[in-house]
């Protein structure tokens, strides 16, 4: 008769050498499932007649449905095998820290998720991101903060929006008047739309504060197409007339240089102008606030780059994200090759290719730290592509192929099959929206010229001496990319209707367009107009922790949870009269301008 002991959770050890197998039944004829290797400590849910039955959660995090340890193989000749550890210590079983790094950033691992925790001792060596660490430490610095003797630096955040409601204009613009900007300007893309006169409302009952409403009528557009640079200079060709073009198309990029056009002229008299989206929100983790960043600036630093951090919807419907989301995936260009990973070598073919893609890209205007390359962060995402793979069989979306020079080849010595490529082009299994970052350009005479809505140039359209923000707790753009299904609809039915093209979406033949498939994805199942497809790409992409993706973003420090935003919009409304303009009353005082720390 088999009699089990129970003894729950109870830790044991291997002291056998090389190994010792778990297998599928306590038999030393069934299959061997796993092995562990020596020295292991391994979780017991019970002692069966001479075998030790794995605890549920041993097999789950070891991937295999059961398991079972001898514990003496005197018999097979092989002395004793386990042993049980004295210290029944939780902090002794080699997945409780990936469980609590995970734990602590709010995203735990689930027996339900694909994707399972790593052994203790490999966290450190996965650890990606230099940017921040997993106890985030920051503090504003204490060199950081205006010189008393110096003029703090005159700041203009701009953006034109649509199809976003009021408490969220309100939020944004309230936001960078709390961390330091004198002027906030909105350009409202559709003024005539009666669903946008609520935010344009509130925006102007803001005008007392610092805020600047444009409303962007049919010829108020006309007025300043005619006026810009790009339109003076179409027959020169180049970036002018390809601006012109994609005005002519309806495209929104156009409008968005136009509008920063205007807001150039609007803010003489200015230091320095942030063109973002209202989706997005400049996070400075170490400094007092957006004035002592600026004015640290060198005199010859003309533009500003910020890497931006993509954030994660944790609920399907969002109303204000600035008010209710706080996780977010940290960008590529803050995430180091791990040193003591071992990775395979790379072939010289391999190289070579990759070379001559990274010159082909500089040859096109790309920053250099947008080229570069990290297998570590790639060997993260392998399981995360894997695990998805069935949703990308599912969805069966006809994407645009990918212009061969912009196609960065695979880390193989073969020349890639059709098929190959086909295999290859999966969906984005991290960031889904634009990872080139945003810019701050110095304002001067001549005027810099807005080129797309990434970067400034010069006026004479030369390129600009600028500073990419990538070092420990750098600034950063909080983007809170497609936040909310309902808002994530609406913001591409705008998209994917309404322009001068064969089907009235935005055009899929414009320089550099077919790069950005989660673009592309998101206009084609808008297109297509199936729900179930829509709700399945978004849980699985947007929210992205179908199969237990974000936990293991954690251990590999991909992910961060800030809550400085809410911080600050929360502290300017408990210290401020309620019966002001939006609520919030005045600008505070520079000395009362402070950003808490992550």
């Amino acid at each position: 008769m088999c009699v089990a002991v129970p003894v729950p959770g109870t830790l044991y050890r291997t002291v056998h050498h090389p190994r010792v197998a778990i297998r599928a039944k306590p038999s030393t004829s069934a299959e061997i499932v796993h092995v562990l290797s020596a020295g292991e400590v391994f979780r017991v849910a019970e002692e069966v007649d001479g075998w030790l039955r794995l605890a549920a959660d041993e097999a789950w995090a070891r991937s295999i449905a059961a398991g079972f340890v001898l514990l003496d193989g005197k018999a097979l000749g092989l002395g004793k095998l386990v042993e049980k550890l004295e210290k029944n210590d939780e902090e002794l079983w080699p997945f409780t820290p990936a469980l609590r790094r995970a734990a602590a950033l709010g995203v735990p691992f689930t027996q339900e998720g694909e994707l399972r925790p790593m052994d203790g001792k490999k966290l450190e060596d996965i650890w990606l991101s230099f940017w921040h660490t997993p106890s985030l430490t920051w503090a504003p610095s204490s060199e950081s903060g205006p010189k008393p003797t110096a003029r703090s630096p005159q700041l203009a955040v701009a953006c034109l929006l649509r199809g976003v409601g009021a408490s969220v204009v309100k939020s944004f613009a309230l936001y960078h008047l709390r961390i330091g900007f004198q002027r906030v300007l909105l350009f409202f893309d559709a003024p005539d739309d009666p669903s946008e006169l609520e935010a344009i409302e509130v925006a102007e009952g803001l005008s007392g504060l610092g805020v600047q409403v444009r409303r962007c009528t049919e010829t108020w557009w006309q007025q300043a197409l005619q006026s810009s640079r790009f339109w003076e200079r179409r027959p020169s060709g180049g970036i002018f007339a390809e601006m012109v073009e994609l005005w002519e198309l309806g495209d929104v990029q156009s409008r968005q240089c136009l509008a920063m056009e205007a807001a150039l002229r609007d803010v003489e008299g200015f230091d320095w102008l942030l063109h973002i989206d209202a989706d997005e929100a400049l996070l400075l983790p170490k400094h007092s606030d957006a004035c002592s960043f600026f004015q640290e600036l060198p005199p010859e630093i003309e533009q500003v780059v910020f890497n931006n951090l993509e954030a994660l919807p944790e609920s399907f419907e969002i109303t204000n994200w600035f008010e209710e989301v706080t996780l977010f995936k940290v960008h590529q260009n803050l995430l180091s090759e791990s040193k003591s990973e071992k990775l395979h070598k790379p072939g010289e073919r391999y190289l070579e290719k990759l070379e001559k893609w990274r010159q082909r890209q500089l040859a096109k205007g790309t920053d250099p730290e947008d080229v570069k390359t990290n297998r570590s962060f790639d060997m993260a995402l392998l399981p995360v592509r894997l695990a998805r793979r069935k949703v990308v069989q599912q969805l069966k979306l006809d994407l645009p192929p990918l212009d061969l020079e912009d196609q960065e080849p695979i880390d193989s010595d073969e020349e890639p099959s059709e098929k190959r490529q086909q295999r290859h082009e999966d969906l984005p299994c991290f960031f889904t929206a634009y990872g080139n970052g945003k810019a701050a350009c110095r304002v001067r005479s001549p005027r810099p010229l807005p080129i797309g809505v990434h970067r400034f140039a010069s006026e004479s359209n030369a390129r600009l001496k600028s500073l990419r923000c990538s070092d420990e707790g750098a600034p950063v753009i909080l983007h809170y990319a497609n936040c909310g299904y309902q808002s994530w609809l609406r913001k591409y039915k705008i998209l994917a209707d309404g322009h001068q093209t064969e089907d009235g979406g935005f055009s899929v033949e414009r320089k550099g367009i077919r790069s950005m498939r989660a673009h592309l994805a998101h206009r084609e199942l808008l297109k297509r107009r199936s729900a179930e497809d829509l709700e399945l790409y978004y849980r699985t992409y947007i929210m992205g922790n179908e199969f237990g993706e974000l936990p293991h973003f954690a251990c590999h420090g991909m992910l961060v949870r800030t809550h400085t935003v809410q911080e600050v919009l929360q502290k300017r409304k408990k210290n401020l009269p309620a019966d002001s303009p939006g609520g919030f009353g005045s600008p505070l005082p520079k000395e009362e301008r402070l950003l808490p720390s992550l």
